[in-house]
């Protein structure tokens, strides 16, 4: 299971694609159970993703940003 929520930053945090999510940025947190067939983590997973990609892949339109 891969829950998505969008968020504001409250501390600097840093995407995947090397780009860093500010305090007072909007970015989508996805966090992801143990197990999952995708990834095959042993965890619970949280994947911060900035709002460049999130609008890139669409998973954000640029109204929300």
């Amino acid at each position: 299971m891969i829950r998505s929520t969008l968020r504001v930053s409250r501390k600097l945090r840093h995407c995947g694609c090397g780009n860093w999510i500010h305090p007072g940025d909007r970015y989508i947190e996805h966090v992801a159970s143990p197990g999952h067939e995708d990834l095959g983590n042993l965890q619970w997973d949280r994947l911060p993703e900035c709002s460049e990609c999130a609008t890139r892949y669409g998973r954000m339109s640029a109204q929300s940003v």
